[in-house]
């Protein structure tokens, strides 16, 4: 296959985590599609054909749930299906994937640092040499995110004064997935006096509108839909990880229209690009977020920024060359215990983007030799350089939320107000913590031993008094 090229045929899916926007696919190409399996066979209802035949129905009701709402962009969303269509004939190239999101968008401003991770995003997937079927759920994600730079970089363009607008002492929220980085994060947004990066605008940049007006914008509404169709057709992605368009999201969303994430190597299984991913220099990435917050924020400069993202522990030195006053709260869980949970997690985001059983143990041999990683990079990032930060365990967070933010904002000097207490409250209360499909992992479900992630964790368990 030649460079560059992601040959695809069947509909785009947004996973879980990184929900954007669904490009509109021709509905005779897809009448046409859904007669015959991903091998090119008629279905049957053969024990070999219900894995294909079930995830395809799946695709179906999404489709039709979710094909009334366009791309951001609504210049003409028949060019936007045409070109769809031509690419299913020919095979879909980056160049082809950027034409197309440009013509979306009437510009074709990209700014600076990234069509060289989209370059090795594409390759990397090509190398695998999956089934045709599979690739389309990352189509979708690289357009909903050069959709995304794109409004940005208008954003940019129209408000010029987002540059002068300074970011200061942001408090970041990092640490292992599984570990109360996404409750802490909406239980601390509950403050006014902190901003956040709510989901739709991590997804379609620009300043923030008065909140009165969203339920009428028209992007919110496409993209408000997206979710709510999403998590209807498979509720259980709430315990994963739950969404909200108005709500709080990780700025790793935001990270990913650099095309330098970890959402890719975790979601597609990409490990040309993973190795990529993990030796180059993220600091021109982190400006980019740092911008985007700029210009989300700029008709409030003066409201503190808070942010989430777990994989900020792996580039520490980075985030910190950008948000140099930032304020870390780093959260913290036995790795025993979470990675087979984070392995699960990834389990059910690959399984809506791939088509087959992902391979399991190769998913927890990644995540634990990434976490174990980000976590030596952290600490030797902490030990090297002053820090103001503040640790977290899980377990204290879950037995008492409200006396870790209190502790939190004594740490760093902040004020909670009664009325600001009083409101976490009522929301822990409206959102007990409870788990009907999410149970405990057992690490051999994913070729991993509880032995095995006590070695390669020893160091931090042992920081941690994990170790027994």
């Amino acid at each position: 296959m030649a460079a560059g090229v992601i040959r695809l045929s069947r509909l785009a899916l947004n996973g879980p985590c990184i929900l954007a926007h669904s490009i509109p696919i021709g509905r005779g190409f897809w009448n046409d599609a859904t007669r015959f399996n991903l091998l090119g066979r008629p279905f049957t209802t053969g024990s070999e054909n219900r894995q294909s035949y079930r995830r395809a129905s799946f695709g179906r009701e999404f489709f039709d749930r979710t094909a009334r709402h366009q791309t951001m962009f609504d210049r003409d969303s028949s060019m936007t299906t045409t070109k769809t269509d031509a690419a299913l004939e020919g095979g879909l190239d980056i160049n082809s994937l950027c034409a197309a999101a440009a013509a979306r968008a009437g510009h074709d401003d990209f700014g600076t640092n990234w069509r060289e991770g989209l370059e090795q995003l594409a390759l990397s997937a090509n190398a695998l040499n999956l089934d045709a079927a599979s690739y389309q759920g990352m189509v979708a994600q690289i357009s909903a995110f050069l959709d995304a730079r794109l409004l940005a970089h208008k954003g940019f363009a129209e408000n010029p004064g987002y540059s002068t607008v300074t970011i200061r002492q942001p408090i970041i929220i990092a640490g292992l997935v599984r570990s109360g980085t996404t409750i802490l994060h909406k239980l601390l947004s509950i403050d006014p006096q902190f901003q956040v990066p709510e989901h739709w605008l991590t997804m379609a940049p620009m300043p923030r509108p008065p909140r009165d007006t969203w339920a009428e914008n028209p992007i919110y509404r496409k993209l408000a839909g997206i979710l709510d169709a999403q998590m209807e057709i498979s509720p259980e992605l709430i315990e994963h990880h739950n969404q909200a368009a108005d709500e709080a999201d990780e700025t790793l969303l935001l990270q990913s229209q650099t095309f330098c994430s970890n959402i890719f190597p975790s979601a597609f299984g990409v490990p040309d690009y993973d190795r990529w991913f993990r030796s180059v220099d993220e600091r021109p990435y982190f400006r980019y977020v740092a911008d985007v917050l700029r210009l989300i924020g700029m008709n409030e400069p003066d409201r503190r920024w808070l942010t989430k993202n777990p994989t900020d522990l792996f580039s520490l030195d980075s985030v910190l060359d950008v948000f140099p006053d930032a304020l870390i709260v780093q959260t913290h869980r036995d790795p025993v215990q979470s990675i087979p949970s984070v392995a699960g997690t990834i389990r059910s985001v690959r399984r809506i983007f791939l088509l087959g059983e992902p391979d399991k143990a190769a998913i927890g041999t990644r995540e634990a030799e990434f976490w174990a990683e980000a976590l030596r990079r952290a600490q030797e990032t902490r030990q090297r350089r002053e820090i103001h930060a503040i640790d977290i365990e899980f377990g204290d967070f879950m037995r008492d939320q409200i006396g870790v933010v209190r502790r939190i904002y004594d740490h760093f000097g902040l004020t909670l107000s009664p009325q600001t207490e009083e409101a976490m409250q009522d929301w822990l209360a409206a959102h007990p913590r409870q788990s009907k499909s999410l149970q405990r992992v057992a690490p051999e479900e994913y070729g991993l031993t509880a032995e095995g992630l006590a070695e390669t964790f020893a160091d931090y368990r042992r920081a941690r008094c994990y170790a027994g």
